[in-house]
């Protein structure tokens, strides 16, 4: 535990979407393959394109294309906008982990302010929230094509905290990758863990962290 969250009350928590609250890669999978088939490129593993995703769709669709051809870098705008078209008929399919929807009852009901910060693009972000209807919970809700830089660079988070008017000591970071780690030290605050979701290269024990949750309701216990 940090000395930031122990000594002050936690006023702002700060979530990631894919890999943290929802279960994703099943449907993005999907839609990557249908592009790669659209494009005559070889189809990729549920594995291979999982560790793909989590730092925005450029470099899902980028990783995917090299992974299928080594050529396929010269098809990546054509690919984009194929894997726009076919994940957005499918996106809002996926479904939030284990005690996700009760936990965040259960900060609002705290009254701590609420907010998703995702690297995932607006178009995707709002299908899966409005289907969940988990909208209701965010006091903010940023997305990957909103920002001038995405995790893990800190302007995200910084735009967030001063837009809920909450301190760097008063904020917590939750992600399931070394870009949510990466992201939340850069802008000071404290950051947990969840131990599922998408980590691609850099499994996420290999940082230091305020908090390695269990699970995502023990979110519940750092409330005071």
């Amino acid at each position: 535990m940090t000395a930031g969250i122990s000594n002050t009350k936690l006023k702002a928590i700060l979530i990631d979407l894919d890999g943290t609250m929802f279960n994703t890669a099943p449907e993005i999978s999907m839609a990557m393959n249908q592009t790669l088939q659209a494009l005559n490129f070889e189809t990729l593993s549920f594995n291979t394109i999982r560790q793909f995703i989590g730092k925005g769709v450029d470099n899902l669709v980028n990783q995917s294309l090299l992974a299928s051809n080594e050529k396929g870098h010269t098809e990546k705008n054509k690919a984009l906008k194929l894997f726009n078209n076919f994940y957005k008929r499918i996106a809002k399919q996926s479904k939030p982990y284990d005690d996700v929807e009760s936990t965040l009852q259960f900060l609002q009901d705290k009254q701590i302010k609420l907010a998703c910060v995702t690297n995932k693009p607006s178009c995707h972000t709002y299908l899966i929230l409005e289907e969940s209807d988990f909208e209701k919970f965010f006091d903010c809700i940023i997305c990957g094509d909103e920002m001038e830089f995405k995790k893990p660079h800190q302007y995200s988070i910084d735009f967030v905290r001063k837009k809920l008017d909450v301190t760097e000591m008063e904020t917590l970071m939750v992600g399931d990758s070394s870009n949510d780690i990466k992201a939340a030290n850069n802008a000071g605050v404290s950051v947990a863990t969840v131990p599922y979701g998408y980590q691609y290269e850099e499994p996420i024990e290999n940082f230091p962290v305020s908090f390695a949750l269990q699970q995502f309701s023990d979110l519940k216990h750092l409330v005071h």
